[in-house]
Protein backbone atom coordinates (compact mmCIF):
# COMPACT_ATOMS: atom_id res chain seq x y z
CA UNK A 1 0.00 0.00 0.00
CA UNK A 2 1.32 3.66 -0.55
CA UNK A 3 1.74 5.70 2.58
CA UNK A 4 -0.24 8.92 2.65
CA UNK A 5 2.52 10.37 4.65
CA UNK A 6 3.63 13.99 2.58
CA UNK A 7 7.02 14.03 1.04
CA UNK A 8 8.30 16.43 3.48
CA UNK A 9 7.95 14.11 6.34
CA UNK A 10 10.79 13.54 8.79
CA UNK A 11 10.65 10.03 10.79
CA UNK A 12 11.84 9.92 14.35
CA UNK A 13 13.74 7.05 15.36
CA UNK A 14 10.75 5.65 16.59
CA UNK A 15 8.81 5.63 13.45
CA UNK A 16 6.79 8.07 13.55
CA UNK A 17 5.71 10.75 10.86
CA UNK A 18 6.18 14.14 11.90
CA UNK A 19 5.15 17.07 9.24
CA UNK A 20 6.10 20.71 9.91
CA UNK A 21 3.57 22.14 7.60
CA UNK A 22 0.59 19.89 8.19
CA UNK A 23 -0.35 19.88 12.16
CA UNK A 24 -4.07 18.59 11.81
CA UNK A 25 -3.86 17.01 7.96
CA UNK A 26 -5.30 13.52 6.85
CA UNK A 27 -1.45 11.91 6.67
CA UNK A 28 -1.63 12.45 10.06
CA UNK A 29 -4.62 10.51 11.18
CA UNK A 30 -3.83 7.76 8.77
CA UNK A 31 -1.65 5.39 9.48
CA UNK A 32 1.89 4.42 7.93
CA UNK A 33 2.43 0.75 7.43
CA UNK A 34 5.98 1.78 9.00
CA UNK A 35 3.67 3.66 11.98
CA UNK A 36 0.48 3.86 12.79
CA UNK A 37 -0.35 6.93 14.53
CA UNK A 38 -3.83 7.97 15.77
CA UNK A 39 -4.82 11.50 15.60
CA UNK A 40 -2.95 12.83 18.40
CA UNK A 41 0.10 11.44 16.87
CA UNK A 42 0.64 8.45 19.60
CA UNK A 43 1.54 4.94 18.29
CA UNK A 44 -1.94 2.97 18.00
CA UNK A 45 -2.49 0.58 20.35
CA UNK A 46 -2.74 -2.54 17.49
CA UNK A 47 0.85 -2.06 17.14
CA UNK A 48 2.70 -2.28 13.75
CA UNK A 49 0.13 -4.52 11.32
CA UNK A 50 -3.01 -2.03 11.48
CA UNK A 51 -2.23 -1.79 7.85
CA UNK A 52 -2.25 -5.92 7.45
CA UNK A 53 -4.34 -7.57 4.76
CA UNK A 54 -6.21 -9.80 7.57
CA UNK A 55 -3.45 -12.24 7.23
CA UNK A 56 -1.35 -11.34 10.28
CA UNK A 57 -2.05 -10.89 14.16
CA UNK A 58 -3.25 -7.21 13.51
CA UNK A 59 -6.39 -7.65 12.14
CA UNK A 60 -7.02 -11.47 11.95
CA UNK A 61 -10.51 -11.31 12.60
CA UNK A 62 -12.21 -8.58 9.94
CA UNK A 63 -12.68 -10.88 6.50
CA UNK A 64 -12.21 -14.28 8.19
CA UNK A 65 -14.54 -13.62 10.98
CA UNK A 66 -16.78 -12.47 8.46
CA UNK A 67 -16.76 -15.04 6.46
CA UNK A 68 -16.61 -17.73 9.21
CA UNK A 69 -20.07 -16.04 10.79
CA UNK A 70 -21.44 -16.52 7.18
CA UNK A 71 -20.64 -20.23 7.41
CA UNK A 72 -21.79 -20.73 10.79
CA UNK A 73 -25.11 -19.28 9.73
CA UNK A 74 -25.41 -21.61 6.88
CA UNK A 75 -24.71 -24.62 9.17
CA UNK A 76 -27.46 -23.08 11.82
CA UNK A 77 -30.12 -22.72 8.69
CA UNK A 78 -28.46 -26.36 7.83
CA UNK A 79 -29.26 -27.87 10.97
CA UNK A 80 -32.75 -25.48 11.64
CA UNK A 81 -34.28 -27.10 8.34
CA UNK A 82 -33.79 -30.52 9.66
CA UNK A 83 -35.32 -29.57 12.87
CA UNK A 84 -31.85 -30.39 14.92
CA UNK A 85 -29.57 -28.84 17.30
CA UNK A 86 -26.39 -27.63 15.74
CA UNK A 87 -23.15 -29.20 17.13
CA UNK A 88 -20.98 -28.06 19.95
CA UNK A 89 -17.82 -26.90 16.95
CA UNK A 90 -15.55 -26.64 20.31
CA UNK A 91 -15.27 -27.07 24.28
CA UNK A 92 -13.81 -23.37 24.86
CA UNK A 93 -17.70 -21.40 23.83
CA UNK A 94 -20.37 -23.47 25.49
CA UNK A 95 -23.58 -23.21 23.16
CA UNK A 96 -26.65 -21.09 24.39
CA UNK A 97 -28.66 -22.80 26.81
CA UNK A 98 -31.50 -21.37 24.65
CA UNK A 99 -33.57 -23.55 22.42
CA UNK A 100 -31.75 -24.27 18.90
CA UNK A 101 -32.11 -21.63 15.80
CA UNK A 102 -35.44 -23.05 13.94
CA UNK A 103 -37.04 -22.02 10.23
CA UNK A 104 -40.29 -19.97 10.07
CA UNK A 105 -43.34 -20.66 7.79
CA UNK A 106 -42.10 -17.87 5.17
CA UNK A 107 -38.71 -20.08 5.29
CA UNK A 108 -36.70 -17.57 7.16
CA UNK A 109 -33.65 -18.66 10.45
CA UNK A 110 -35.09 -17.64 13.30
CA UNK A 111 -32.58 -17.07 16.60
CA UNK A 112 -32.52 -15.93 19.59
CA UNK A 113 -29.68 -12.70 20.17
CA UNK A 114 -27.72 -15.53 22.32
CA UNK A 115 -27.59 -17.72 19.17
CA UNK A 116 -26.51 -14.90 17.40
CA UNK A 117 -23.72 -13.87 19.77
CA UNK A 118 -22.93 -17.43 19.68
CA UNK A 119 -21.92 -17.21 16.23
CA UNK A 120 -19.65 -13.96 16.85
CA UNK A 121 -17.92 -15.69 19.58
CA UNK A 122 -17.04 -18.74 17.73
CA UNK A 123 -15.52 -16.41 14.76
CA UNK A 124 -13.82 -14.68 16.81
CA UNK A 125 -10.17 -16.64 17.24
CA UNK A 126 -9.03 -14.72 19.82
CA UNK A 127 -12.14 -15.15 22.28
CA UNK A 128 -11.12 -19.37 22.34
CA UNK A 129 -8.95 -20.25 24.92
CA UNK A 130 -5.65 -20.91 24.26
CA UNK A 131 -5.19 -24.68 23.48
CA UNK A 132 -7.90 -24.40 21.05
CA UNK A 133 -7.30 -25.52 17.54
CA UNK A 134 -8.95 -23.04 16.53
CA UNK A 135 -7.41 -20.18 18.69
CA UNK A 136 -4.40 -20.38 16.20
CA UNK A 137 -6.69 -20.90 12.72
CA UNK A 138 -9.66 -19.54 11.15
CA UNK A 139 -8.85 -22.35 8.31
CA UNK A 140 -9.58 -25.26 9.98
CA UNK A 141 -12.87 -23.61 12.23
CA UNK A 142 -13.54 -23.28 8.59
CA UNK A 143 -13.25 -26.06 7.28
CA UNK A 144 -14.91 -27.72 10.10
CA UNK A 145 -18.10 -25.68 9.65
CA UNK A 146 -18.07 -26.75 5.64
CA UNK A 147 -17.59 -30.47 7.10
CA UNK A 148 -20.46 -30.40 9.08
CA UNK A 149 -22.63 -28.64 6.56
CA UNK A 150 -22.27 -31.12 3.83
CA UNK A 151 -23.05 -33.90 6.32
CA UNK A 152 -26.33 -32.41 7.35
CA UNK A 153 -27.37 -32.13 4.09
CA UNK A 154 -26.58 -35.83 3.38
CA UNK A 155 -28.58 -36.56 6.62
Amino acid sequence: RSSQVPADASFSPQGKASSPSSAGSKAETSPSPAAPTSSSGKPSPQGGSVQSSGQGRGRPSTEGSRYTSGLLSLLLRAYAKRQRPPPALCACIPRPSEAAPSMSNDGSLVQTPAWDGYVQRVANPALHARNCDFALSLSKLQRQILVLIQEAKAA
